[in-house]
């Protein structure tokens, strides 16, 4: 019976530290900077080095951020990006996307669907320093990323988004559509509190012309009696 008991207690100490653990994962998001010209990077708070340096691409004037450090900071295993050297595609898979980008190209393929990189100018996909590098937003397109822009200290921020965001959305539509109603039932008790009034007015002509068409006969009468 005690080996009983300590085995139980044993199991129930392993499933609460299994079930911390998957929670910790679970609400934990990626948050990566990198800053121009600079080699150290922060990942979740914790300064890590790179060997290339983010740049400002100059016929662009586009952050260009190396990818497969970005990529690798986000939580996407080597084994998720494929570099083909023939026709110079990298291929890195996401969740349930696959993103394609193409050197020399200012377009790329998400799920098979073509699309523009981000910024008017169209910034091309480049090596430099033997690292293939990405304008930062077109990544943040591709990966579904939310991202901010320090122009001060030139520090891009990029993490992955949270799924409240998405229910705070709905929220926000739903709310919407509640104003829209109550909007429509303003207007329809608007509407009634007229038509009532129209009704009452039209009551109260025809109650004043009666007695008009009353005094006519009264008059008629005392013509006739004098």
């Amino acid at each position: 019976m005690k080996k009983l008991s300590k085995l139980i207690k044993s199991v129930s100490i392993l499933g609460c530290v299994l079930l911390s653990s998957v929670s910790v994962l679970a609400d934990s998001n990626k948050v990566v900077k990198v800053t121009i010209g600079s080699t150290m990077a922060n990942i979740d708070g914790k300064n890590v080095s790179i060997d290339v340096a983010p740049y400002i691409q100059k016929n662009t004037n586009s952050t260009m951020i190396p990818l497969r450090f970005v990529s690798n900071a986000l939580g996407i295993d080597d084994d998720d990006i494929e570099f083909d050297t023939k026709t110079k595609t990298i291929t890195i898979e996401k969740d349930d996307n696959v993103v394609k980008f193409f050197i020399n190209d200012s377009k790329y393929v998400l799920n098979n669907a073509t699309k523009n990189t981000a910024n008017g100018k169209l910034p091309k996909v480049e090596i430099k320093d033997g690292r293939t590098f990405v304008p930062f937003r077109t990544l943040a397109e591709a990966f579904d990323l939310e991202i901010q822009w320090d122009a001060k200290t030139k520090t891009v921020t990029m993490s992955e988004k949270d799924d409240n965001d998405d229910n705070d959305d709905n929220n926000t539509n739903d709310n919407d559509d509640n104003n829209d109603n109550n909007s429509n039932d303003d207007n329809d008790d608007n509407n009634t509190n007229d038509n009532d009034d129209n009704n009452d007015n039209n009551s109260n002509d025809d109650n004043n012309s009666n007695d008009d068409n009353n005094n006519d006969n009264n008059d008629d009468d005392d013509s006739k009696k004098n």
